[in-house]
């Protein structure tokens, strides 16, 4: 089951930073080298430095960007820049960001997760790739400290724990910012009632957790704990190597917006586009659409020609030519039935 606990988290002493603004920085890797410039200027303490810092020519096995994220860590605890929260909490964090002219806010609980394996009740939603993984691994030994928040997503169909989001939320938040050039307003509340506490907890277990973004960071994680579990002769299960942090989104909200995933696919010898549309059309209504292969707004239009209510599954596939295909899943149940397979 998903055993979940609450923890002390370090944020930044805005005494010691100033604006908040200029110390976060966007959650993913590998950005341009343009915006990391930027975020390194933006502060001396900017996060990037810690979770995706840069690299130089001359970097050795013992000088590299995991070893400076690890001595920036270390003197930035010691400094005080991050200070760490005086008693466990589990914690309720909102992002609200505009994207395509909508408004989207979507509040999480944050919580340490005990590191399972995969494929139970925790579940992988996508591949991962093995450069990106020795990359976060390599992170993790060095700082031996989460950096970064692994999203999951659960469903909870009685609602209780959205209900429960949405008066927490009523109170004054804790941490309220905005982000610098990527449009994200940020809050966090503390819970720290054990009663509350225990509560989220209870109704947490036994759920199911489909990562939705963080695959790779979970396996580093799995990887790390193994390692640790290996060269500790006393070990208990109750190191903080067993656990991981995690962003804990609510199925039912209607600020989790799911973006497509487009990806281009290298096709088989021999493959047949009548025969795949023939096989498809058993579970797709399918919809041939005229559209100009030369003008620069195709891809824009094939996103808006997905767009769909909550419960439609939608599907753009283009095979090159002036058209592309649009398949609608017939009937939404069918995913079910290939997920148990």
């Amino acid at each position: 089951m998903a055993n979940l606990k609450p923890f002390r988290a370090y944020f930044y002493n805005s005494a010691k930073v100033g604006d908040i603004s200029t110390v976060v920085a966007p959650t993913r890797y590998n950005i341009s080298d343009d915006m990391k410039n930027d975020l390194y200027k933006s502060n001396e303490y900017n996060a990037i430095r810690l979770f995706d810092g840069k690299s130089y020519d001359d970097d050795t096995e013992n000088a590299n960007k995991y070893t400076r994220s690890a001595q920036y860590l270390k003197e930035w605890i010691e400094k005080d820049v991050l200070v760490r929260d005086s008693e466990d909490a589990i914690y309720l964090y909102e992002e609200t960001v505009e994207m395509n002219g909508s408004r989207y806010q979507n509040m999480t609980f944050v919580a340490l997760l005990e590191i399972e394996e995969l494929g139970g009740d925790v579940r992988m939603c996508e591949e991962i790739r093995e450069i990106s993984k020795n990359d976060r691994y390599d992170l993790l030994k060095a700082t031996n400290a989460d950096l970064s928040i692994i999203s999951c997503l659960y469903m909870n169909r009685d609602k209780r724990l959205l209900t429960m989001m949405n008066t927490l939320s009523q109170n004054k938040p804790d941490i309220e910012f905005d982000s610098i050039d990527y449009g994200m307003y940020q809050r966090i509340w503390r819970i720290t009632d054990k009663d509350t506490i225990e509560k989220i907890v209870e109704l947490l277990k036994g759920s199911k957790l489909y990562i939705i973004d963080g695959q790779t960071r979970y396996t580093t994680c799995l990887q790390y704990r193994d390692y640790m579990r290996d060269n500790n002769p006393n070990h208990t299960g109750r190191e903080p190597y067993n656990y991981t942090m995690v962003s804990l989104f609510d199925s039912n909200s209607d600020g989790v917006a799911i973006m497509p995933e487009h990806r281009k696919i290298k096709l088989p010898n021999g493959f047949s586009e009548d025969y795949f549309i023939a096989a498809v059309q058993d579970h797709f209504k399918i919809e041939k659409i005229i559209v100009d292969p030369q003008d620069d707004s195709l891809t824009e239009t094939m996103k808006s020609q997905i767009k769909t209510k909550r419960l439609e599954t939608k599907l753009a596939v283009y095979c090159g030519g002036n058209y592309f295909y649009r398949l609608t899943l017939t009937n939404p149940n069918y995913i079910k039935t290939v997920q148990r397979r």
